[in-house]
């Protein structure tokens, strides 16, 4: 008897200790989705608020690295619940069987419901993704040049104020690699790492602001230098 009361004691306070780690999770998932959702602002909400090319980082992270964050703390909550359930797997038996009292009908219910998970699962592995694919320069700050055309000219004094390559600025975020820089831009990694003072083995997918962190360079540093190589293709 003193046996089962212990069991019953140590598994008690497991299910208290999971219970305290999911609803931890639960509110910092939420809170690092509003982050992302209202702080971190994407490449066009930041343009409109700041009305320039800025990037938003806290604590050295972007919103991309917190959504890899908030994606890891999900797949530990879920993990979380369903081990959850199976601790209390007794009890969600016995309840199933006085809500639905056919056998029948419990399988059925079942295999449903686990084929419902299962789909929503895949689902994000199986719709249909929209791909367009946006010129060279033709990026955010396009696309708000050309609502600003719609919307009608603009003054005078201010058309004059804009550079004959603007349209053409480059767009250097975070989350970019320096393989994806050469590709787009067509600069070689190699000149990227020269310039920034990179190490020449670090490979060509590494995350930019990952290395801005480490190397402590700008990303205006890299744009300035595409800049220079739009403006003069033949400079090395």
């Amino acid at each position: 008897m003193t046996n089962q009361k212990k069991t019953k004691t140590s598994k008690a306070k497991i299910n208290f200790i999971i219970d305290v780690v999911l609803l931890i999770l639960l509110f910092l998932i939420g809170s690092i989705g509003i982050l992302i959702k209202y702080v971190l602002l994407s490449g066009q909400e930041s343009w409109e608020k700041y009305h320039q090319k800025v990037e938003l980082l806290l604590f050295g992270w972007d919103r991309h690295q917190w959504g890899t964050l908030h994606f890891i703390l999900s797949a530990i909550f879920i993990a979380l619940i369903l081990l959850h359930i199976i601790l209390h797997w007794s009890q969600v038996k016995c309840l199933f069987k006085l809500t639905i009292a056919p056998k029948t009908a419990r399988i059925i219910l079942t295999s449903l419901f686990l084929f419902i998970c299962l789909l929503l699962l895949l689902l994000p592995f199986v719709l249909p993704i929209e791909i367009n694919v946006v010129p060279t320069g033709q990026g955010r700050q396009h696309i708000l040049e050309s609502e600003k055309k719609k919307s009608g000219p603009e003054p005078q004094g201010m058309e004059q104020n804009h550079s004959p390559n603007q349209k053409h600025q480059p767009e250097i975020q975070g989350y970019m690699t320096l393989e994806d820089v050469a590709i787009q831009y067509g600069i070689s990694a190699d000149t990227l790492k020269k310039h920034l003072g990179i190490a020449q083995k670090v490979p060509n997918k590494s995350r930019l602001g990952h290395l801005r962190r480490q190397y402590h360079f700008k990303m205006s540093t890299i744009e300035r230098l595409i800049q220079k190589k739009l403006n003069n293709p033949s400079s090395p």
